[in-house]
């Protein structure tokens, strides 16, 4: 079986979904909803362990071999989404795609350097405006005069990240993807 393993955290539960790749379709599907409310980095504790365990001893029976690893969704409050532009002048010169790739990368050092606490899982572009004109596309081997890049970056809490990764690691279960649920 090739199977594709995901596991959604929220505030109040959590979701194990897996996936047969092969046949394309859910093989074992089963949500959990928390008794303590929200989940903070408080209450990442040996009750959730506990239930973790007994979630990857039932995935593991179902797919009949140990649970190596499993991409991770999280729709939680440790989540933050910045939203940002960056404008540069162009003098009627063309867009290259090497161009729009340093101004994400520029934008995700300074996002980084001053969100430490926080790892990008997303960058969306929201918006490509061409001289106060919008394109729905990469505006590639355009001539403007000015370029703005409209970007929203979603982040998550580094703590939250770093502790699941712990109670993972206990279990011998690397993740493959740590994604954001809404924009999976």
């Amino acid at each position: 079986m090739n199977n594709e393993i995901f596991l959604n955290i929220n505030d109040n539960e959590m979701d194990m979904v897996i996936l047969d790749k092969d046949q394309n379709e859910e093989i074992f599907s089963k949500n959990i909803i928390f008794k303590i409310r929200p989940i903070m980095l408080d209450n990442l504790d040996e009750n959730f362990e506990a239930i973790l365990k007994n979630l990857i001893i039932e995935v593991e029976k179902k797919i009949e071999k140990p649970l190596n690893n499993l991409n991770l969704m999280i729709d939680s409050s440790h989540t933050l989404s910045i939203e940002v532009s960056v404008k540069k002048n162009y003098d009627q010169k063309k867009i290259l795609k090497n161009q729009i790739e340093f101004l994400i990368q520029d934008l995700r050092q300074q996002i980084s350097s001053c969100n430490k606490n926080y790892i990008i899982s997303h960058i969306l572009i929201e918006n490509y405006i061409l001289d106060d004109q919008y394109h729905e596309n990469i505006p590639l081997d355009l001539k403007c005069n000015t370029f703005i890049l409209q970007s929203k970056f979603i982040c998550i809490e580094r703590n939250f990240i770093d502790i699941l990764k712990r109670i993972f690691l206990k279990y011998q279960i690397e993740l493959k993807k740590i994604i954001s649920t809404k924009y999976a």
